[in-house]
């Protein structure tokens, strides 16, 4: 992982794997309460055969951002990111690059050849970061998709996106 030294608030973020305990703490306040179903699923997943898998970033016990990971092994593996946030106020300090070097290590321990994450394409200041990190525009989404949200309620999502790719070098 990169030295949490270059932070201002150094030594006191951590990166590591949720926990069910962290499950509400990820809703942020109610803000994200619509996807407490889809963070359940992921976490079973996680805890089921390791195919998806949820990093937390933590400050004084409260989880202050959020990197979800899709394992996709075929012949061509690669590893999605997706549901990545940093709350506004701890953005800046480098929270969401440890986020995903982390999941970037993890996928070359399971020996992903790649790493892929969507960005909405008016999210230039997201594409900018996926891009100091090596990634690049592989394609478009027309991110149309739907889930069940907290209330048992049929939701459909359109955020149509940049689909940005990155070499793992698996060894």
């Amino acid at each position: 992982m990169t030295d949490l030294a270059r932070l201002p608030i150094a030594g006191m973020i951590t990166i590591r794997p949720a926990r069910q305990t962290d499950l509400i703490q990820l809703e942020w306040f109610g803000e994200y309460a619509r996807f407490r179903r889809l963070y359940q699923q992921t976490f079973d997943a996680m805890q089921r055969d390791g195919s998806r898998y949820i990093l937390v970033a933590e400050f004084n016990d409260c989880a202050v951002g959020q990197l979800f990971m899709h394992f996709q092994r075929s012949r061509n593996s690669r590893l999605y990111l997706y549901s990545f946030r940093v709350m506004p106020m701890f953005r800046g300090f480098g929270i969401g690059t440890l986020l995903i070097q982390s999941a970037e290590q993890m996928g070359q321990s399971q020996a992903m050849a790649r790493a892929a994450i969507a960005v909405d394409r008016s999210n230039a200041s997201a594409r900018r970061l996926y891009e100091r990190l090596g990634y690049q525009i592989v394609g478009e989404d027309n991110g149309l998709w739907n889930y069940l949200d907290h209330q048992n309620r049929l939701r459909w999502v359109k955020e149509s996106s940049w689909v940005l790719e990155k070499s793992l070098d698996v060894r």
